[in-house]
């Protein structure tokens, strides 16, 4: 696609968080890094390279040390290998109160996938959510996802973004409204085949929510040019470990 920008910051509730918080880097959860390191190691050990693989075993070890739930599933492999029956089943319990309850989350967001994808006179609206299990902490009822959006614009005519609206609701049903200008400070005017992408932020006390909203934008070629909404269409925020979560886009 032509003209195309990318733009990565942080922002929710109309105010902005550090963009080197994230960099440009893809969005990858802790069970993923782990599954890749551990992949690393098997590599380095076959080369018999033995001091990346022990540079490697270290960084697991530090890795699964951070991470409470990756932590506390080592434990409990390890219990359970050892035959330790009665720690394994704390250990379980323990595994259960820092992990999301999948039954109430599939009840709560029913169908609802992780990406939405909405198209609104001639303007497409992409959107990808992901758990970022590095800066949430269930036992204290912090969730944090991350959530990165493609606008398209695939009209004859320039448009500009003018304001954004979010609707966000968690596990609770308590619902949450967002309204600010533009988006991470930006106003993006997109010609006819350009894009603009950036990746945001939205923190839940609960393992789910969703979310959903607009964008005002105007023809910018207009000489009274009158806003339109712009529809961002609903998509799912799960406090799960998935390999495509907020990967991005093909």
């Amino acid at each position: 696609m032509k003209g195309a920008r990318r733009a990565v910051s942080m922002e929710y509730g109309g105010n902005m968080i550090r963009p080197e918080l994230t960099g440009e880097r893809e969005i990858v959860s802790g069970q993923q890094m782990l599954q890749q390191l551990r992949k690393q190691l098997l590599e380095a050990i076959n080369m018999e390279d033995y001091i990346e693989a022990a540079r490697v075993r270290d960084f697991i070890s530090i890795v699964v040390s951070q991470d409470p739930v990756l932590s506390t599933r080592e434990a409990l492999e390890r219990a359970i290998s050892e035959e330790r029956y009665d720690d394994a089943a704390k250990l379980r319990d323990e595994l259960k109160d820092l992990t999301p309850v999948e039954e109430e989350t599939a009840s709560f967001l029913g169908d609802l996938g992780n990406s939405s994808d909405t198209l609104t006179q001639n303007i497409r609206v992409r959107v990808k959510s992901g758990y970022v299990v590095e800066r949430s902490d269930p036992l204290k009822q912090q969730y944090f996802f991350a959530y990165r959006i493609r606008i398209t614009n695939e009209g004859p005519r320039t448009v500009q973004l003018l304001h954004r609206h979010w609707v966000i609701t968690d596990a609770t049903g308590r619902t949450e409204e967002v309204r600010g200008p533009g988006v991470i400070g930006e106003q993006p005017v997109l010609r006819a085949g350009h894009e603009f992408e950036y990746t945001s932020a939205c923190p839940l006390r609960t393992p789910a929510g969703k979310m959903e909203g607009e964008y005002q934008m105007i023809h910018v070629d207009s000489d009274d040019p009158a806003p339109f909404a712009v529809k961002i269409g609903p998509f799912a925020l799960r406090a799960e470990e998935d390999e495509e979560s907020a990967a991005g886009f093909q």
